[in-house]
């Protein structure tokens, strides 16, 4: 961050049916029924312009309208339960929309129930601009349960230096979108455990230079878009109904991948698809160290397609796989451009040394 963090400005906990909203002193600053107006036009609304300020919240609260967060502030969510009874398809939390800049904002810890009514427990949107240097943007060390959407949208294409790091997400259906979105660049998301009820997408990382590692997929695949991307250290349980990773765009890297099959029957999907994108092309990847396999340490009856296959040749090649293991597919991987590789691999029942 750019500039240090102050001693907590603001506590917000529940007493009885109102919400009282204390300052560092313990002096009373508003007692409201409401927690939207607690959080907003008193808490938020003393946050200063230089530093970061912290609030924290404290106990089981219930979320009447959208949190607007402004910037230079650290919400502090740690041991607090909330819960959303917001009506009308908003999120838990925005960016504070006269910001035309997205500063140093820290949002850390907390129990983030939507309660099927929310949209998103975090929405950032084009418009709101984070800046460069070291205004970061950080979401960290939070649970979310049953968005209607998303549980995280960063919708900020071009913008930089968004860091998600320790994010649960359970949901008891899929959601009208992926889990996660991240539509960014320079940006990390590193230890999320996600569990969808059904086989959707669970996160979409479009943009340049974005690092996703250190996660656990219990449903749905992954879409990688664009350019310079690393993937790693995952591992993934699907049903097939869709290709593990979709892969779009140049210079990507996914390493380190675990992707297993589950369900009924086999799949025509393969673990991992290369795109035939047009801008970028789907070139220059590479993918190494990943396995796809069966459920139940490879007894399970569903198998995946096979472990790579590229779309068409005129925007697919040069693409490098190597030292993955694919034996556990119905087929060998398929590659449409002419200098696509795989080597040093187990690819269907063959162990591949070199092209």
């Amino acid at each position: 961050m750019s500039e240090h963090i102050k001693p907590f400005k603001y506590i917000i906990n529940k007493v009885g049916s109102y919400y009282h909203v204390r300052d560092s002193n313990g002096i009373l600053k508003l007692s409201t029924s409401s927690f939207g107006t607690a959080i907003n036009d008193e808490a938020f609304a003393g946050i200063g312009t230089s530093g970061i300020e912290e609030i924290k919240l404290v106990g089981v609260l219930t979320l009447d309208e959208v949190m607007l967060i402004p910037n230079h502030c650290l919400l502090n969510a740690n041991g607090a339960k909330i819960t959303s009874s917001i009506s009308g398809g908003d999120s838990m939390i925005e960016a504070e929309s006269s910001a035309s800049y997205l500063l140093d904002i820290i949002i850390d810890g907390g129990i983030w129930d939507c309660n099927n009514n929310a949209t998103e427990a975090v929405k950032f949107v084009n418009g709101e601009n984070c800046v460069y240097n070291d205004h970061k943007i950080e979401l960290r060390n939070m649970h979310i349960f049953d968005p209607t959407t998303r549980a995280i949208d960063i919708n900020c294409i071009y913008q930089q230096r968004f860091n998600i790091n320790n994010i649960d997400v359970t949901t008891a259906v899929h959601m009208a979108n992926e889990s996660i979105r991240l539509n960014a660049s320079d940006s990390t998301m590193h230890g999320l455990n996600i569990t969808e009820g059904s086989d959707g997408m669970c996160m979409v990382i479009r943009g340049a230079a974005n690092e996703v590692s250190n996660f656990n997929i219990n449903g749905g695949c992954i879409l990688i878009d664009w350019h310079d991307n690393v993937l790693s250290n995952g591992w993934m349980d699907s049903n097939g109904a869709q290709n593990a990773i979709q892969l779009a765009g140049g210079g990507n890297v996914i390493s380190n991948i675990h992707m297993r099959i589950n369900g009924d029957g086999n799949t025509s999907n393969s673990a991992i698809y290369i795109w035939d994108a047009s801008s970028p092309y789907s070139v220059n990847n590479v993918i190494n160290g990943c396995y796809a396999g069966r459920s139940t340490g490879g007894s399970g009856t569903s198998r995946w397609s096979r472990g790579v296959a590229e779309g068409a040749s005129a925007t697919t090649d040069r693409n490098l796989v190597i030292g993955c293991n694919f034996y556990d597919c119905l087929a060998v991987s398929s590659f449409a451009g002419a200098n696509s590789k795989i080597v040093m691999s187990w690819d269907y029942t063959s162990f591949v040394t070199h092209a």
